[in-house]
């Protein structure tokens, strides 16, 4: 999990940083882990899925797209995948 809050963090679409505690993403973190841990996914469909995490989390506020998300899903997914091959 810690992994992938660095990585929203790194990304944070929201702007939220140095004010916001590094916990900020933590919701939006766990939702993607559950995500991944439930499906079996490629990196089109977590980009979108973390569009939509995102959009429910903070509305209007949020103001990327799916495009936009792919590298945070390509990072993401390389976690897993590195945890499984060790």
């Amino acid at each position: 999990m810690n992994n992938i809050l660095e990585i929203l963090n790194s990304w944070d679409p929201i702007d939220l940083f140095p004010m916001a505690p590094k916990d900020e993403y933590i919701v939006e973190g766990k939702k993607i882990e559950e995500y991944i841990k439930n499906n079996v996914v490629t990196v089109e469909e977590l980009s979108n899925e973390i569009n939509i995490i995102f959009k429910n989390s903070f509305g209007t506020v949020y103001n990327e797209d799916v495009k936009s998300c792919l590298k945070v899903a390509e990072k993401i997914l390389s976690i897993f995948i590195n945890k499984k091959e060790n």
